[in-house]
């Protein structure tokens, strides 16, 4: 028997001619019949033969419905219960001595459109979350090598590198990225940018910790109130000159 997940069960239920027909008992049946049956296909041996039970169908007894059911509900309970859904056309009951198939008429019109219906949204939200995706994809800027972010990065790698030639390359898309958030969203001006990245490199402290464009963002002020005015004059009487940088060069 297949029990996961839930079933439709439908308010208009309750105006049926079979539901109003019912009593407590049977309707507990009723219901508990619904909640039984497979969702999917499975196998089973009935009469001796392999028999695929599908949804909508169950092989079962009458002791296991009970049991499925209130504690007040009996095995002759659950007789007549079954002939009256048999006579309201519900469902069909074929038995044996053993077991019985119960097939519940017209499961897979009502529960199918479910499954459709989830089917359709499974596909709807596959369908967003690609629309996500693409919309990521086209906003996640690209800088080119002309572009002040990317020329920064390369700038501060070659201060960097003057320390330690052998400062491994660095991913330069990821640093212009954290260059452009200190323009655009730390409202950093670029000039000061490049001053406090060339002090940075000169420090005797900063030079070995502040190795990449995101960590100087993060250090960035406290990088920007240590920058005494000899330092700033020893910077400019000794320029780290290591690339020509111009701030809006062609």
């Amino acid at each position: 028997m297949s029990n996961k997940g839930w079933i439709k069960l439908h308010r208009k239920l309750k105006d049926n001619p079979l539901y109003k027909d019912c009593n407590a008992k049977q309707r507990d049946i009723l219901i508990n019949l619904l909640l039984m049956v497979n969702y999917t296909s499975n196998k089973w041996i009935f009469k001796g033969e392999e028999f695929e039970v599908k949804p909508g169908q169950l092989v079962t007894s009458l002791e296991s419905i009970a049991n499925s059911c209130a504690k007040d509900v009996t095995v002759q309970n659950v007789r007549t219960a079954l002939l009256k859904f048999e006579k309201h056309g519900f469902l069909t009951n074929k038995s044996t001595n053993k077991n019985r198939l119960i097939t519940i008429v017209n499961w897979e019109l009502y529960q199918s459109e479910e499954e459709k219906q989830q089917t359709n949204q499974q596909a709807t939200n596959k369908q967003l979350t690609t629309i996500k995706e693409s919309k990521n994809v086209r906003n996640k800027k690209l800088f080119v090598e002309t572009s002040i972010e990317y020329r920064l990065s390369k700038y501060y790698l070659e201060l960097i590198r003057k320390n330690n030639p052998n400062f491994k390359e660095p991913n330069l898309q990821t640093w212009s990225k954290h260059i452009d958030y200190m323009i655009r969203l730390d409202n950093r001006e670029i000039e000061n940018i490049k001053k406090v990245m060339e002090w940075c490199q000169m420090n005797s402290f900063w030079f070995s910790k502040v190795l990449s464009t995101d960590k100087l963002r993060k250090q960035y002020d406290q990088l920007a109130m240590q920058m005494t005015p000899k330092e700033q004059q020893a910077r400019e009487n000794k320029p780290a000159k290591i690339i020509d940088f111009k701030i809006g060069g062609e």
